[in-house]
């Protein structure tokens, strides 16, 4: 109480001017920091949407790449004929040149499947190759882990047409 009395009306003024300040600052720099925090995280959405578009661009051509490179091998003559000596040669081959794949098999009507390394599977229960067989056209399956690689894996199923194109004869 004692100190309020010795304040003097100039000093009194002077705090409350500076009060006053103080609060208007606070205010300002309140408001610049939720303006700041705002335009910075839509800059940040803003980029993070760019990036995702620009992967998912990448990663549907890199499937369209896989795409065509199955098309190809499903129409060599020793493919559509199960040469499975000579489908090994090729399997192997596109292998050593994209790392990047899980494996290749090659599958007859019945779901009996010879993978790149010459293991013999039956995947004819697998969605994949039903679909495949079934429609006639391309199928990718859901994610999944392989018994073979414990990776999580999508399987791209590629109808195998007979000679004259009408009739499936397998799955690649």
């Amino acid at each position: 109480l004692n100190l309020k009395k010795n304040l003097s009306i100039k000093t009194k003024f002077t705090l409350s001017i500076c009060l006053v300040f103080l609060v208007i600052i606070a205010g300002i720099s309140t408001f610049l920091f939720h303006s700041s925090s705002d335009v910075i995280s839509s800059s940040i959405s803003r980029e993070a949407q760019l990036v995702a578009e620009y992967n998912a661009d990448t990663i549907s051509e890199w499937f369209r790449s896989i795409e065509n490179e199955m098309f190809l091998l499903s129409e060599v003559p020793a493919v559509k004929a199960f040469e499975m000596d000579k489908v090994k040669v090729l399997m192997n081959t596109l292998i050593s040149k994209r790392p990047d794949y899980g494996g290749i098999l090659v599958a007859d009507r019945t779901g009996t499947a010879t993978t790149v390394e010459g293991h013999v599977i039956d995947i004819g229960s697998r969605d994949y190759f039903i679909n495949a067989i079934s429609t006639g056209g391309l199928v990718y399956s859901d994610p999944m882990v392989t018994q073979a690689t414990d990776l999580a894996t999508i399987m791209l199923a590629r109808p195998i047409f007979d000679d004259s194109g009408r009739q499936v004869v397998g799955v690649l």
